[in-house]
Formats: structure tokens, sequence, C-alpha cells
């Protein structure tokens, strides 16, 4: 019973000093005990410390793709004009602040300031700034007008997590907003 307590508390351990994962991935880490279902320690002795032979620990690294979710946790909050990692692309920070439930608006690489403050304007048409969750109001698709390219385009609007909002479509544009 120990041991499995301390092959739990290592593999935990391990995936707290994961370092240097990119942006937009998902380590996994899973621990498998393989020592003796019996504690062989005399009461007073202290626990043995776990090695190598007691527990086998597994890594993996998953990219999240337009629509898998993505870990809140690696929301980047950088002030506008900021180059970030969202989702696994590069984007842009174009919105900074609060209302309707967001704190940040960016597009990817595909995606000009213009068209993301054109889309958040969509998005939040009727609803108030200090009452409504622009979630509890999502519209799966919405039209945007682009003023840089004086064209209209069709955003599909989809939930990353309990946070991210990704509005995709227009010649592989993105609108994050969290």
């Amino acid at each position: 019973m120990k041991v499995a307590a301390l092959t739990a508390a290592a593999a935990f351990a391990l995936a707290g000093c994961a370092d240097g994962e990119a942006d937009g991935e998902v380590t996994t880490v899973t621990a498998t005990d393989n020592a003796p279902t019996q504690d062989t320690a005399p009461p007073e002795a202290p626990p043995a410390p776990t090695t190598d032979t007691d527990a086998a620990v597994e890594t993996t690294t998953q990219t999240g793709g337009p629509g898998d979710e993505v870990p809140a946790d690696d929301l980047p909050y950088e002030p506008v004009g900021s180059e970030v990692t969202i989702a696994g692309e590069p984007s842009t920070i174009c919105i900074h602040g609060d209302g309707w439930g967001t704190n940040i608006w960016a597009g990817n690489e595909n995606t000009s300031c213009e068209f993301v403050i054109a889309t958040h304007e969509a998005l939040i048409e009727g609803l108030n700034a200090t009452e409504d969750d622009i979630r509890d109001h999502l519209r799966n698709q919405v039209e945007v007008y682009s003023p840089v390219t004086e064209q209209e385009y069709t955003l599909t609007c989809a939930p990353r997590n309990e946070k991210l909002v990704t509005c995709s479509g227009a010649d592989d544009a993105a609108v994050h907003f969290y």
C-alpha cells in the first residue's frame, strides 16, 4: 500500500516537472506499480524510497487539432500585439479586457486584428457586456465582414474547453477568445 502511494506521488512529481513542452501540447503520465502488494518493511522502519524498478513511467505528448480540447491552463494572457501560441498555432492578441465573459481575443497568422474585432462585434451584438457570457449565446455560425479584404466570410464557432472558443473558416482564418 505504501509503495503504491509512493509510486503515485512519483508519477505526479514527474508530471509537474515536465519542462520545455511546446504550447498546445498535452503531456500524459501513466504510472504502473510493479512492486509487491505486501508491505515487507518492519512497522517502525520508514518506507523505502521508490526506485526505477518500483514504477514504470510512460510519457506521451499529443498536439491539439482545430476541434480538439485545449487545456485551459495553457492560455496566454499577454498584452495586445503579443505574438503567442493558442491551440498549437501562432496567434496575435488583438483585444484585451473584460466583457461578455472574455478577456482575450486573438487571431491566427491568417487573421488580421481588424477581422478579429469585426468577429467580436458580430458575436456580441445584442448582448450586455456585464451580464451576458458570450458562451451562453454562442452561435454555431456567424457572418463577418472583413474591413481588410472587403468580403463577407462565414465562421464556424466551437468551444475548445470551458474557457476557449475558436471561430474558424474564411481562408484558414481562426479567431480565438477566452
